[in-house]
């Protein structure tokens, strides 16, 4: 079944996090378990600084017995002259803390005593010497560098250092030091007291480490039952929302599936078994998904599918939402021992690249689910564009791409002195001596990500002539999505050295965010940007969304003001929208003035600023700025 948390971000979190501390707890337990084998070596490290003096009066003894004797031991065992000579040398390095200082060679692959000058325990030359670990002294035959060997087995013996005889670039004898046990203690007591602390303290953070893995394990597997549907497969709809952001929708095919006449099931058996159905219906859709698919339960009768268009064609996608279709038909569900038949309605979007955002996308698969259920039930509907739809949105890309598009300029006039406080700019596509208005332009993009790209090119536009006039004053109207898109956001902090002569007009919809909303204007504001509201009284505003979203300016639809002078009924809303506005220091724009009767209305309401034909019709810039240079 499909990957549980595609999408989500934090959870994969959880699951690096969790992999990181099972190689620090790897790590960590086998770093544990080495610390005897580390101690040593510590151990040997501070020993081998301990001797340094005694290693040097070592190195100078072996040069001494070395220098007259052409072989080292055919010599010492030819001689006894020699060796009684070299014995001699070597009681001198017997002093203080070491008990035992004699030289052993390989004789068929065995030790023996060369010399010794030991009181106790005095080996004789030729007597066979018991080491206690053999590869220390072969492995010294490659390495030729000393070795510190410390004692376990020995009663008051504490380590040895065991020196190698080098002759014509080959070890043929080893010269060795035992320290006595005292010597070792004093020398690696506070090693062995460190060492112990150390040891407690990895032990604590080892039942740190291992408590900390059970919260996160705790911690991963309530968030997975926070999102996990009992019994299925399905991510509820929580999921969803806080993940949302994180979600490309782009990237997959998009569906909902809606059981059909579910409220008759409820009506005759109860809730409490319309909800086992529901939970055996999920059960079987999931055994047709992917682990690269998201199954959500988007209402109580109602599920999302997210289904990844890699390697999927849309022909292959609609078979699968076929087969769901007919699996669901053909099941053998029972209630209170009574065969029940169910169905369900699925309305699907394979073009989910063209959607503005993921609300639009599913939108669009809610719109096609209508039409399933409105034309029968029971059967999968897709939302498509027809083929002169798409045609026609081509050509006007092309045209847009090819800077056909440019900006029309209406005045906002004063209502108590005519004078102009700015213009709004208004899109146009020039296509030779035609010209072509929004109406024709926006609401073929509307349902896709090029509406944001007609967005940049008219801010681009405007700021062009802002830079080129700094008598020009402009508003430019924004989508909610625009004031969401991150290129949209990044042009106008860029251009903010402008923003006193740049205003923003929001264009509303029924899709708009205004919690997200609130906060860019925030953003806005910060930078200097003046805010307006377009178009209000069209539905979808009310004045608690006016109170948060902070605004400067706002706009009344012109559904409004275009009959005032011979309708009333419309007075006392414009009053009362008036008179908040007043109060919360907002100025008011009326739309369509048309002529001097509503002029009059309008001052006596108290509304500040007036635009349309009255003042003027949309015009070219230049017919504003005609042959002007700056």
């Amino acid at each position: 079944m499909q990957n549980r948390f595609i999408f989500s971000t934090f959870h994969k979190f959880y699951y690096y996090s969790l992999f990181t501390y099972i190689i620090i707890f790897i790590f960590f337990t086998y770093g544990y378990f080495k610390l005897p084998e580390m101690q040593e070596k510590f151990q040997k490290t501070v020993l081998s600084l301990s001797i340094d003096n005694t290693d040097k009066m070592v190195d100078e003894t072996i040069s001494f017995i070395l220098k007259d004797e052409t072989s080292f031991i055919s010599s010492h065992i030819n001689s006894n002259k020699v060796r009684e000579k070299h014995e001699l040398e070597l009681s001198r390095l017997k002093r203080g803390n070491i008990s035992s200082v004699f030289i052993v060679f390989l004789q068929q692959d065995k030790l023996v005593y060369l010399l010794d000058v030991s009181k106790k325990d005095r080996g004789s030359f030729g007597e066979l010497f018991q080491a206690e670990d053999m590869s220390i002294f072969m492995n010294m035959l490659e390495t030729k560098k000393r070795e510190i060997f410390i004692q376990k087995g020995i009663k008051n013996l504490g380590f040895t250092l065991i020196k190698p005889i080098i002759e014509n670039d080959k070890v043929v004898a080893f010269l060795l030091l035992d320290y006595q046990q005292k010597s070792l203690d004093i020398m690696i007591s506070k090693v062995v007291n460190y060492m112990y602390i150390f040891k407690n303290i990895l032990a604590f953070i080892g039942v740190a480490l291992f408590l900390f893995g059970v919260y996160l394990m705790y911690i991963m597997f309530s968030k997975e039952r926070q999102y996990l549907i009992a019994n299925t497969y399905a991510l509820k709809r929580n999921y969803l929302m806080d993940n949302y952001e994180k979600i490309s929708f782009a990237d997959y095919y998009i569906s909902l599936i809606n059981i059909d006449f579910l409220k008759r099931i409820n009506d005759v058996y109860g809730e409490k078994a319309g909800d086992e159905l529901i939970v055996e219906l999920m059960k079987n859709i999931s055994t047709r998904l992917r682990q690269e698919d998201v199954f959500i339960q988007y209402s109580g009768e109602e599920f999302l599918l997210f289904i990844l268009k890699r390697e999927t064609s849309v022909h292959e996608f609609r078979l699968m939402m076929e087969e769901i279709r007919i699996m669901v038909d053909r099941l053998e569900l029972y209630v209170k021992g009574e065969k029940v038949h169910m169905t369900v309605s699925i309305g699907t979007l394979s073009q989910s690249q063209n959607a503005r955002s993921l609300h639009d996308a599913i939108y669009k698969a809610d719109v096609a689910l209508y039409r399933a259920k409105h034309n029968g039930r029971n059967r999968v509907y897709s939302y498509e564009l027809s083929s002169d739809k798409r045609l026609y949105r081509y050509k006007l890309k092309e045209m847009i791409s090819d800077d056909k598009l440019v900006c029309y300029y209406q005045p906002i006039v004063s209502l108590v002195d005519r004078k102009t406080i700015h213009y709004e700019a208004l899109l146009r596509i020039e296509d030779g001596g035609k010209i072509i208005y929004p109406d024709k332009i926006l609401p073929d993009f509307e349902d896709s990500y090029f509406y944001s790209r007609i967005s940049i090119k008219v801010i681009e536009f405007n700021i062009k002539k802002i830079r080129e006039n700094p008598k020009f004053k402009v508003s430019i109207n924004l989508s909610s999505d625009d004031l969401l898109n991150d290129s949209v956001i990044g042009m106008l902090i860029k251009n903010r050295d402008i923003s006193n002569r740049l205003l923003i007009e929001i264009l509303e919809n029924k899709f708009i965010d205004y919690s997200k909303m609130e906060v860019v204007i925030k953003k806005l504001r910060l930078f200097g940007y003046v805010i307006c509201i377009d178009d209000f009284g069209t539905g979808y505003s009310n004045f608690d969304h006016l109170l948060n979203l902070s605004i400067d300016y706002l706009k009344l639809d012109g559904s409004m003001i275009k009959n005032i002078h011979i309708d009333n009924r419309a007075h006392g809303i414009i009053k009362t929208l008036i008179k908040f506005c007043k109060d919360n220091g907002i100025k008011v724009i009326a739309e369509y003035v048309e002529n001097q009767k509503i002029v009059e209305l309008l001052k006596d309401f108290g509304v500040d600023y007036g635009q349309g034909y009255f003042f003027s019709k949309p015009l070219p810039y230049d017919a504003f700025y005609p042959n002007e240079s700056y």
